[in-house]
């Protein structure tokens, strides 16, 4: 078999995996869909179920599935280099988070069968259809992503087990330097499938967001904003940087586009999913207001979707009209976006918005953000050009002229920002002000002299003394640093802006959560049987300490309490639940704090225990 065959079997492998990949977006799309309808059909339903979930438990499985992810995306690196053992460490790592991430789905579905929520269950047949589509499509999405876990895990032990032979052949292809399509192409599922995990934990667990979990907000938007913003930057500057070198300097135009980060996983997870998660979050932490951040976030997304094909198309084909349109297309979505979220640092303006994307020039702090944004990808792209560019082992043609230009990146940006940054803080209104503001806006100031320290030196540094590795890790670390600061500071702006309507939101979902579950406790108790042997517990657990069966304790025996209440359990019940003090000789019972189940069992309990028979008992 030839060279060109291979190649085209290469190349078939590939595009055949792209295609899967594209059908498996498609399939939970149209989930995601389902979801929707129901949703705005059922919404309170929705919003109940999505509080039986252990927001906590999904938390983990996704933070261990992105564990996994970085795990594979260094496996791939090592087998490019084919650096076996390496490799295969970081493959074992994958199938450790990959099998920790099915025992937390396999916890959560245990405690959810235990108490009877799976479809078409006695319990749910008898209460809302809502219920029994939420736990319908929640069993189904999870279950297939399960599935799919367990799938990659299988080709990943295959793989585990090759790399491992002595005899296993090459794993990087000779001609180009890329991991071989059965490596590429199980790398790129994984990642798919790390992207599906973090998008159905708000689809899911979210859904409800009790007032304990409000504060969570701030910080889950925080890191949506740190992945989607420099992702952003250096895709937009290393692809304007190719369309201008595209018919002057081709080959350094073909340079900066293989550097973008111009890849279908990379930006589902850095440049689709986080938007989308964004305008959710956003929806729930604005939920008293009438500004539609949310709404303006998933229209901006028609830029974003187009401009990254065009960019991909331009990567393969050359095309500059493709890669014009594309660069420009990422632009304007990006200054649409600091246009929209500047809206939270002026809650006065709000009424105003009547049109379907707010107006551009509301004020100049969007302009100043999406300047300090344009900046920051300068030194963002810069700081990656030098630390991409210095990991591999051979350097390219134009080393120098890309060491040179990342240097000048970094300078462009680092040297005019602190003259933004200046008359931004003057341009915020008082009310949104804080002395972490002030702090953050400080530590940005050093960052930015430190990372233009180190561009003077590298381009001083004829002679080279200079550590340039060391010095391209340092500044490539201290650039993400700045988008931290950036989006720190900005998130300190709008909770100062916000705090009327924060702690609005959080009395309402207290009331809110609060009568959600009254309402199912009462209707779960109704359709269900008491448990004598929950009853059994609670009262060894809680009532044991001030009541005996025959004996005094704080409060009076059972033997003399329960008799007034044979063929009366509903007026046991309701003391229990509302305890009042009638008699004088013992101390008033203080509240046992128990749901309308956990009572009608102790009652159920009590009353067998006294040798009452009744079946009404309890019920």
């Amino acid at each position: 078999m030839n060279g060109d065959s291979i190649l085209t079997d290469y190349t078939d492998a590939r595009l055949g995996m792209r295609l899967f990949l594209f059908t498996e977006i498609l399939l939970f799309g149209c989930l995601l869909l389902l979801y929707s309808v129901y949703h705005s059909r059922f919404p309170d339903d929705f919003l109940f179920c999505a509080g039986t979930l252990d927001m906590a438990t999904g938390t983990i499985g996704a933070i261990i599935l992105l564990s996994g992810g970085l795990a594979m995306s260094l496996a791939v690196s090592s087998l490019k280099k084919e650096k076996r053992r390496r490799a295969a460490l970081f493959l074992s790592a994958a199938l450790f988070s990959g099998a920790a991430f099915l025992i937390t789905r396999f916890v959560e579905w245990s405690a959810l069968f235990k108490l009877g929520l799976f479809p078409n269950s006695k319990i749910l047949l008898q209460h809302s259809p809502g219920e029994n589509i939420f736990y319908s499509l929640y069993y189904l999405a999870t279950g297939l992503h399960g599935l799919y876990v367990a799938s990659a895990m299988a080709i990943l032990s295959v793989m585990l087990f090759k790399i491992t032979r002595k005899n296993a052949g090459t794993l990087a292809e000779t001609e180009t330097g890329r991991p071989a399509p059965r490596v590429e192409n199980s790398a790129a599922f994984w990642y798919l499938l790390s992207g599906i995990g973090i998008f159905l934990l708000p689809l899911f667990y979210f859904a409800d967001i009790p007032a304990k979990y409000l504060p969570l907000l701030p910080y889950i938007i925080f890191l949506m904003l740190l992945l989607h913003l420099p992702y952003l930057g250096m895709l937009w500057v290393s692809a304007a940087l190719s369309t201008v070198y595209r018919k002057w300097k081709p080959d350094l135009s073909t340079d900066f586009i293989n550097f973008a980060p111009v890849k279908l996983p990379v930006w589902i997870f850095f440049g689709f999913f986080p938007p989308l998660v964004l305008a959710f979050l956003y929806k729930l932490l604005l939920a008293n207001n009438p500004i539609p951040i949310h709404l303006f976030l998933l229209r901006i997304i028609l830029l974003n979707v187009p401009g990254f094909f065009l960019l991909l198309i331009y990567r393969r084909t050359g095309h500059f009209i493709a890669g014009a349109v594309g660069a420009t297309a990422v632009l304007g979505y990006c200054f649409l976006f600091f246009d929209i979220t500047s809206l939270l640092v002026f809650p006065e303006k709000w009424f105003l918005l009547k049109t379907r994307l707010p107006y551009p020039f509301f004020s100049i702090t969007p302009l100043l953000h999406f300047a300090e944004f344009i900046l920051l990808s300068f030194i963002i792209t810069g700081a990656g050009i030098l630390f991409f560019y210095n990991r591999r082992p051979e350097q390219p043609p134009h080393y120098k002229l890309m060491k040179l230009h990342g240097c000048g990146l970094m300078l462009a940006g680092t040297l005019p920002l602190p003259l933004i940054l200046l008359p931004d803080l003057f341009n915020f209104p008082g009310y949104s002000l804080s002395i972490s503001v002030y702090v953050l806006s400080g530590l940005m100031i050093v960052v930015l002299c430190v990372i233009a320290y180190a561009a003077l030196a590298i381009i001083l540094d004829k002679e080279k003394k200079r550590n340039v590795p060391g010095y391209a890790v340092f500044t490539f670390i201290l650039s993400i640093a700045l988008f931290g600061l950036m989006t720190g500071r900005d998130r300190a702006l709008e909770t100062s802006a916000n705090m009327e309507n924060a702690a609005v939101l959080r009395m309402e979902a207290v009331k809110t959560w609060n009568d959600f579950t009254a309402k199912h406790e009462e209707l779960y108790a109704k359709t269900t049987a008491p448990d004598e042997k929950l009853g059994e517990q609670i009262v060894n657990e809680r009532c044991s300490a001030c009541h005996g069966f025959d004996r005094k304790v704080l409060g009076p025996p059972f033997n003399n309490v329960l008799p007034k209440y044979f063929n009366k359990q509903d007026q046991l019940e309701a003391y229990i639940k509302n305890p009042k003090k009638i008699d004088p000789q013992y101390p008033a019972m203080a509240n046992p704090g128990l749901t309308t189940m956990q009572i009608k069992s102790v009652v159920k309990f009590l009353m067998l225990k006294m040798g009452v028979k009744d079946e009404s008992a309890g019920n």
